[in-house]
C-alpha cells in the first residue's frame, strides 16, 4: 500500500485526523507569512529612519506584522544600531523603543524612548567640526565629576577647558564650561553646535532627558511623544 493510500485509510478511520492535518498546514502557512511580514516591517523601519544605518537590528515586540502592513499599530518596536547619526554625532550606539508605530507613506508613532552612547572619538570629531578654528588635541572623561576635559590649541597656544554636559527643562542639551573663565568666546558656540536633538532626532521629537559621563563615553537618555520616522 502506498503512503497516500495509507493516509487516506487513516483519515477515513479517524476523520479528526483530517482536521488536524489541515489545521497544521494552515498554521504553517500563517506562521511563514508572519515571518515574511516581519522582515518587510523591519526593512521599512530601516529605510524610513534617518537615524540608523542599514545594519540596524529591528525587533517587533507584540502585535502582528501582517496587521501592521494593513495600517494597524504595533505596540512596541525596538531599534538597535551601533552606527547611528544623532544630530552632529556620528557612529553613535543607539537603542530606541518605539511605541504605537503605524506604518504608512510617512510612518508615525505615539511615543519613543531611548539611550544614546557617544564615545570619545566621536566627540573629538564633532568638536573639530563645530570649532574649526580650534585644534582639539585630546579629551579626558571624568565620571566622578561628570565633566569632559578638552585640550585644544589656538594660535599655537595649548589650552584646556572643563566641560560639563547639561540638559534644560525643555529637553535641550549643551556643554557648559565648568570653569569661571572658560577660555574665550570661541567655546560659547558649543551649546547650539552640538545639540543632538537636531536633524532627524528633531523630527522624531527626541529630547534629552538626562546626560552623564560614564567611563570613556557620554550617555544620553532620550524621550519623546508623537513623531514620524522619516524627517
Amino acid at each position: 500500500m502506498t503512503r497516500r493510500a495509507r493516509l487516506k485509510t487513516a483519515i477515513i478511520a479517524h476523520p479528526m485526523l483530517a482536521v488536524v492535518i489541515v489545521g497544521s498546514c494552515l498554521a504553517a502557512v500563517a506562521g511563514a507569512s508572519e515571518l515574511i511580514a516581519r522582515e518587510v516591517v523591519a526593512d521599512k523601519v530601516r529605510d524610513e529612519s534617518d537615524l540608523v544605518a542599514d545594519e540596524a537590528v529591528i525587533q517587533q515586540r507584540g502585535g502582528w506584522a501582517l496587521s501592521a502592513l494593513t495600517g494597524q499599530r504595533l505596540p512596541e518596536v525596538g531599534i538597535a544600531s551601533d552606527d547611528a547619526t544623532l544630530g552632529p554625532f556620528k557612529g553613535v550606539s543607539l537603542r530606541l523603543e518605539v511605541y504605537g508605530l503605524r506604518l504608512g507613506s510617512s510612518s508615525e508613532f505615539e511615543s519613543i524612548h531611548g539611550l544614546a552612547i557617544v564615545d570619545a572619538e566621536a566627540l573629538i570629531g564633532v568638536f573639530k567640526r563645530a570649532l574649526p578654528a580650534v585644534a582639539v588635541t585630546s579629551l579626558k572623561m571624568d565620571s566622578k565629576q561628570n565633566t569632559i576635559s578638552m585640550t585644544y590649541s589656538v594660535a599655537g597656544n595649548s589650552k584646556q577647558v572643563e566641560l560639563r554636559p547639561e540638559t534644560s527643562s525643555a529637553g535641550e542639551f549643551s556643554f557648559v564650561p565648568a570653569d569661571v573663565n572658560p577660555g574665550g568666546a570661541t567655546l560659547d558656540r558649543l551649546g547650539t553646535a552640538l545639540d543632538p536633538s537636531t536633524g532627524p532626532a528633531e523630527a522624531l521629537g527626541l529630547k534629552v532627558e538626562a546626560v552623564a559621563v560614564l567611563g570613556d563615553e557620554l550617555h544620553l537618555i532620550l524621550d519623546g511623544g508623537v513623531g514620524k520616522l522619516r524627517w
